[in-house]
């Protein structure tokens, strides 16, 4: 074999000529690659010895072609090929082989045994076809990891059972006479089983014996004449148990079942191997293909009789295909079987990709049984085959003949690599192979499969059943297209892209291949050497790589080292020995923000600590020679490296691993480090062992406090911090242990600075930096004074208008620069945006990011603090639509977080400005949008008060109404809020009324006290009314933050709603006003959103106009419906007056909305009937007394109040219409009535009184049959 080829220096040449033999002869330059041929070199230089089959082929014919080639080619020398020479060449090849007779024998008789007289059976089989497997007949978890389909092997089992049995009869026909034929009686003598036993003496038959040159012809006729039939025999032999072979693999689906029907052997098909019920294939002893030594029966030269045969066979036999014979061989585990198919690869390259399918089906089928069928603790290996193949022997032998493949050259080495990646097997053999062809791809493979099969967990039984399938839903294609031959040779051989697998691919077979690479390289060390070997040498002084490839290096090395814990060997103490040549900085001043070595920086760090790391694990097992790798030389190159940093990047590195060293925190430490390894995050579930390694390691480092110190307070500065906080963070959480005067510091200047709050808003990180420094705060004994506080200096926001307040860095700074409320009044958050303005809403933002997060851990903790601020007293709108707009800008996920935390703590202390943000503020970077800047709060009071006046200029307000939509473009929200209710409440003749939000927020009824005339004036109104509607929106969230039941606050939010729509209700029925639609609007809301409403404006009493409205503008008030049929059936909660009065409304509300929900409002009427009937007595009066004598409480008649209620419910009966489903209790209360009328009208006396009283019958009547008219229905008399 190649691969046995000596690595001496001699034979380097004769190996690199093998490689480009192999890529010569697939790109079909066969001239130079016979040209290459040296006589001399046979013996040591098999690779054209063991293509003697392919190379006779080709010399055939091209001498059956040379005879042709002129007449064909005649006018075009130029074009004709070099067909003289390339037979030349072919022949000397010939010449220089001794078994080339014997081959050439071979051939010879391969197409008469396959074509002439076999022809008639393996030529008219039809080509292999899959079968489907009937649904029923499948295991539901075990279809899942097997083919859909099988193959249909009938057409093989006939020519086993009729056709090579028709072939012997033949054969004895021709040979031995008639004489001989079957049914005579015959004798038989030693030699007449040479068709199924092969003479010991067959594989000398083809041997030069040049002491025999002297016999006789008839002798050498004869001799001849045996050695054909012997061949014959054999090739026959080996055909038909080459079909046995992979028709037993392809009957067995590997898995423990036997697909052919019945479970029965079709003919003699396994005459030479037992069923398959197993992924393996037991082979007999006496079978050629059990035979262990290929020189017992070779022609020398590297030509094995069997392989010769085989690939024979192969060529002349297109039912077998490349990829199921390679598969039998493996599931066999015949013990030539990589020489095979190494023969076959290398005779035709063109099945390369079909025989690496077989190889890697066969590799497969062992995990997928061995899932199926896990092996017991007295299980040895994986013995699961039965009487099949070991495991074990099918792993060997598909390794060993994946390697014989990639032995053949260095651009089919990368290709294996390729197909093995794809299918996630092997994956041991893959790094081996591509440390010999490709370093780099190598440390990439490494860093890939390692560091994704370290951090996986061991999976659960549900997540591998699932990996399973996913294993067999991306199974071998059989019918997949093979990568092209072109391709495959002249592609990039040393790109990285060539071999990285799919992402997609990588998860999905991540659980089951790379934990065996893990445990592959721990039980292998030589792997472990040759791969730290191969990142040495790319690493080495002389070496000139960049930087990525140094890193890729580094990272690969530090995985090796922490997932195979070695530390002792001279490649660890030589690659330790070079980092800190590889990472020294060149001397320059100032430190840049990163660098293109940084991650060589740190991977340098990372690989000290691990060595480290291990070094402390295996303190036996050092020795005194090692003395590279001791903790104080490991500490020296660490602190060395640590102390001359590239950039900043590396410096907060530095700073961190320094930092969990004085905290004593190791297990940040080893996260950190083997998360920036595996560039993902790690776990530290599973690192126990190294974490008690870590406290020795850090222990030893806390030996050298100062300097430790010094490297950890190198990135606790300003400048560093801007750049990346984490480990101004990671030192706020454990401030203990350095103190607080330096992080305080620290944290003031930041929020000071305010071109460093603009740059830091920026930061993924700030939010948490922030919460970080509230919650050390907070870790302080009593009182907690925050950094940012919360001075209000109300007089400002009283006497400077906001956008006369324009900021600039020293008035900000100077005095009172953590003052938000200051800071507040002094930002125009509408103007033209400039650099210096948005460093000032940028340090804003953060100081009240600080300031809310402070009052939240107070309120969390239930602590008092005069430090807190009001919330209200901010513009938390125009603070959230600055972040939002950023965000959107600059797509930063980082301003995301940032809004997502505001909007979390916003909604907790006042949620109603979270429904402001994207509804009422108008975009000013819009340049639709016009921004009128000159309209400031003042302009747009004294322009409410103007139409306040007698003589305005703007009676129907809208002026004002255009002013106020201009100043919302610029103004803050509740600078707009008191000033509209400062304009509308303040007297007529005096001046301006200060008042506060908050106030505001907490009273919004106060807006009602409001003069008439401001109702009155249309534009003036629609400004209350959003004003009322934002104040309410407020005060129910303080409400509900303030209460401590719902109960309570949803009785006080009820008795609101109630009193502002009693307002609403008068305001537009009795101050003689046009409809309002906004004011409809407001009063659908508070009853839709509200239940209840209807009901206490009707039992505390309204007007008809009231009820009026309610009937034509707000079909919500039948929601109410089913709690007014309860306060009517009830007659103990109000008197019959009241009762009577409840009652007309609701049935006025119930006919007017009847459509939206007929059975309540049926129900409703009726009961409200039902009083009406019940009261008639008190509508007629006492009978016998002259004057009233009923009375209310307040004065009133009684008797007068139900007579005129009586007449608006029979006057409201007679509008319901005449379809609907309320005419019939209408029509039957009036008859009531009607009958009421008359039988009272009966019993009156005469008299003044009776006269009156017959009055009063005679004009309830009329007016029933006015509604009976109305109705349809006909007077009763």
């Amino acid at each position: 074999m190649e691969a046995d080829a000596p690595s001496t220096a001699g034979n380097a040449n004769v190996r690199s000529t093998a490689n480009q033999l192999h890529d010569l002869f697939s790109t079909a330059d066969i001239e130079k690659a016979l040209s290459s041929f040296n006589p001399l070199n046979v013996k040591e230089d098999n690779s054209f010895g063991i293509r003697l089959p392919f190379l006779l082929r080709c010399l055939g014919a091209l001498q059956a072609r040379s005879d042709v080639l002129p007449y064909l080619t005649q006018g075009a020398e130029s074009q004709r090929p070099n067909v003289n020479s390339i037979s030349r060449l072919l022949e000397d090849v010939a010449a220089a082989h001794q078994g080339a007779e014997n081959v050439e024998l071979l051939l010879a008789i391969a197409p008469s045994l396959c074509y002439d007289t076999i022809g008639k059976s393996i030529g008219k089989i039809p080509q292999l076809s899959r079968c489907k497997v009937p649904i029923h007949s499948r295991d539901l978890f075990e279809s899942d990891l097997t083919e859909r389909s099988s193959w249909d092997t009938r057409g093989l089992s006939a020519a086993l059972d009729h056709y090579l049995s028709s072939y012997t009869d033949a054969k004895l026909k021709r040979g031995l006479g008639d004489e001989e034929m079957p049914g005579k009686k015959q004798k038989l003598d030693d030699y007449d089983s040479d068709d199924n036993i092969i003479p010991p003496a067959w594989t000398s038959l083809g041997k030069n014996d040049n002491s025999k040159a002297g016999q006789n012809s008839d002798a050498i006729h004869h001799a001849s004449f045996a050695a054909n039939d012997s061949y014959e025999s054999a090739m026959k032999r080996t055909l038909e148990e080459l079909i046995s072979l992979v028709k037993s693999s392809l009957d067995s689906d590997g898995c423990g079942r036997n697909l052919d029907d019945g479970d029965k052997p079709v003919g003699n098909s396994n005459t030479l191997h037992k069923e398959a019920s197993t992924p393996g294939i037991s082979v007999k002893s006496e079978s050629l293909f059990a035979e262990t030594n290929p020189t017992s029966s070779s022609f020398g030269d590297g030509c094995s009789s069997l392989s010769v045969m085989v690939v024979t066979l192969m060529h002349h036999s297109p039912v077998l295909r490349h990829d199921h014979v390679a598969t039998a061989l493996c599931r066999a585990a015949v013990p030539q079987a990589h020489t095979l198919i190494q023969h076959m690869a290398a005779n035709c390259p063109a099945s390369v990709p079909c025989l690496l399918k077989g190889i890697i089906n066969a590799y497969k089928l062992v995990d997928q049984c061995s899932s199926l069928k896990p092996t017991t603790s007295n299980t040895d290996d994986m013995d699961l085959l039965g009487s099949g193949a070991q495991a074990s022997d099918i792993v060997k032998a598909s390794i060993k003949a994946t390697r014989s493949i990639a032995s053949l050259s260095q651009a089919e080495a990368l290709n294996v690599t390729h197909m093995l990646r794809k299918y996630h097997v092997m994956d041991d053999l893959v790094l081996e192979l591509l440390n010999d062809h490709d370093p780099v791809a190598g440390a990439s493979f490494i860093v890939e499969k390692l560091s994704t099969g370290f951090i996986c967990g061991n999976d659960t039984s549900s997540t591998r059943r699932k990996s399973l399938r996913r294993q067999s839903s991306s199974s071998i294609d059989q019918h997949s297209r093979p990568i092209p031959l072109r391709p495959r040779i002249l592609g990039n051989r040393g790109s990285i892209d060539n071999v990285v697998t799919p992402s997609h691919q990588k998860v999905q077979h991540r659980s089951c291949s790379q934990s065996k690479l893990i445990n592959a390289l721990k039980e292998n060390k030589s792997l472990v050497e040759q791969c730290m070997q191969s990142v040495s040498s790319r690493v080495s002084k002389d070496t000139s790589i960049c930087a990525g490839q140094v890193a890729l290096f580094l990272r690969a090395f530090a995985i090796l080292v922490h997932c195979t814990e070695v530390c002792n060997s001279k490649t660890i103490r030589h690659i330790v020995g070079r980092i800190p040549d590889l990472v020294m900085r060149d001397g320059k001043t100032g430190l840049p923000e990163c660098s293109p070595v940084d991650d060589v920086n740190k991977l340098a760090i990372c690989v000290i600590t691990l060595v480290w790391l291990n070094v402390v694990k295996s303190e036996n097992e050092m020795t005194d020679s090692d003395s590279t790798t001791t903790p104080e030389t490991l500490w020296a190159c660490l602190l060395r490296i640590m102390s001359s940093p590239s950039s900043l990047e590396c410096v907060v590195f530095s700073s961190r691993l320094a930092g969990f060293a004085i905290g004593n925190d190791a297990t940040s430490m080893v996260t950190m480090i083997l998360h920036h390894v595996y560039s993902t995050k790690f776990s530290s579930d599973g690192t126990s062992d190294i974490n008690q390694a870590a406290v020795s390691v850090i222990n030893h480092m806390l030996s050298d406090r100062e300097q430790l110190e010094q490297i950890h307070k190198s990135a606790l500065t300003l400048n560093t911090t801007v750049y990346n906080p984490i480990v101004t963070i990671e030192a706020l959480g454990r401030c203990e242990v350095l103190g607080y005067t330096d992080l305080d510091h620290l944290v003031k200047n930041l929020l000071s600075d305010q071109q460093s709050c603009r740059i830091i808003l920026h930061n993924p990180m700030l939010c948490e930096l922030v919460q970080e420094s509230v919650k050390m705060l907070m870790r302080r004994p009593t009182p907690h004074l925050p950094l940012v506080l919360p001075v209000s200096l109300k007089y400002t926001l009283h006497l400077k208008p906001m956008r006369l307040m324009i900021p600039t860095p020293h008035s900000i700074s100077i005095h009172h620069q953590f003052s938000l409320e200051r800071k507040a009044l002094s930002i125009q958050w509408s103007t033209c945006e400039t650099s210096e303005l948005q460093e000032v809403r940028s340090q804003f933002v953060i100081q009240l990011l600080y300031a809310l997060l402070f009052l939240d851990e107070v309120l969390h903790r239930k602590t008092a603090s005069p430090f807190v601020i009001n919330p209200r007293a901010f513009p938390l709108k125009e603070v959230m639509c600055f972040v939002t707009k950023d965000s959107d800008d600059r797509g930063s996920d980082t301003k995301r977080t940032l809004l997502h935390m505001l909007e979390n703590l916003v909604s907790r202390h006042c949620p109603d400005v979270l429904h402001q943000v994207n509804n009422e503020k108008p975009d000013s970077s819009d340049t639709s949008v016009i921004v009128f800047e000159d309209i400031t709060p003042s302009a747009l009071y004294q322009a409410i008060r103007d139409c306040l006046q007698d003589e305005t200029k703007d009676p129907s307000g809208i002026r004002a109404e255009k002013m106020h939509m201009m100043c919302s473009s610029h103004c803050t929200t509740d600078a707009l809020v008191t000033t509209v209710c400062g304009a509308v409440l303040a007297p007529k003749h005096s001046q301006r009324k200060v008042l506060n939000y908050t106030h505001l927020c907490k009273d919004p009824l106060v807006i009602f006290k409001a003069p008439v005339s401001a109702w009155k004036c249309h534009g003036v109104r629609t400004l209350m009314l959003k004003t009322l509607c934002h104040l309410m929106k407020a005060n129910e969230s303080i409400a509900i933050g303030s209460s401590k039941t719902s109960q309570v606050v949803t009785e006080l939010l009820a008795a609101r709603n109630s009193i502002i729509a009693r307002c609403l209700l008068f305001a537009q029925t009795n101050l003689s006003l046009t409809h309002c639609t906004l004011s409809a609007n407001m009063i659908r809301a508070l009853i839709a959103r509200c239940p209840g409403i209807t009901a206490a404006l009707l039992k505390h009493g309204l007007d008809d106009d009231g009820i009026v409205y309610l009937c034509r503008f707000v079909p919500e008030s039948f929601s109410d419906a089913s709690i007014l049929t309860a306060i009517l059936s009830n007659k103990e909660t109000l008197s019959v007056p009241e009762r009577l009065v409840l009652a007309n409304a609701s049935l006025r509300i119930a006919i007017a909305h009847c459509s939206r929900q007929e059975t309540f409002a049926k129900g409703l009427a009726s009961v409200s009937l039902s009083v009406l009937i019940e009261s008639f007595q008190y509508v007629i009066g006492p009978v016998g007394v002259p004057v009233s004598v009923l009375r209310e409480a307040d004065g009133r008649d009684t008797t007068e109040v139900c007579r005129s209620t009586l007449f608006k419910m029979i006057d409201a009966l007679s509008t319901v219409n005449p379809e609907s489903i309320l005419k019939g209790p209408s029509i039957c209360a009036i008859g009531r009535i009607e009958r009421l009328c008359k039988s009272e009208n009966a019993s009156v006396g005469s008299g003044v009184v009776a006269a009156r009283r017959k009055a009063v019958l005679k004009e309830i009547w009329e007016a029933c049959g006015v509604a009976n008219t109305a109705l349809g229905a006909e007077i009763q008399i």
